[in-house]
């Protein structure tokens, strides 16, 4: 499963920028975000607990402004750049974020934790 997701990732950004090119990227990332939630939701239907009523319209908000905007601006990048600077740039994500974690729990990342992030930096597939 892990193999696949590494596959799915890696080849979005090759799929996603001629399709940014044709389709607006709010408009692709509201496409990419709804085809998700009606994929996922039959799926949910299994599960006991439900959504409380009153968290219901956050959660929809939350999803609509974190996965939505975020993949708008993702798409928005992509229309403006290579599909490579775009890979390198997501790469940096797991650097950032431990750069953050290291200065707010004053601590220096694990060697394991480095050697993943400069992997992930170094390995994109698509940015050769």
């Amino acid at each position: 499963m892990v193999l696949f997701c590494i596959l799915v990732w890696g080849l979005s950004y090759p799929v996603t920028r001629p399709a940014v090119q044709e389709i607006p990227p709010l408009s692709l990332a509201f496409a990419r975000l709804f085809l998700a939630a009606c994929l996922v939701w039959p799926l949910t239907r299994k599960f006991p607990k439900r959504i409380d009523r009153q968290d219901r319209l956050p959660v929809c908000s939350l999803g609509i402004a974190g996965v939505t905007l975020y993949f708008g601006f993702e798409n928005f990048g992509l229309k403006h750049t290579t599909t490579s600077h775009a890979a390198l740039i997501i790469a940096t994500i797991p650097l950032f974020t431990e750069m953050v974690v290291a200065i707010r729990s004053r601590r220096r990342p694990a060697p394991r934790v480095l050697l993943g992030t400069f992997v992930a930096l170094g390995g994109s597939p698509t940015s050769a």
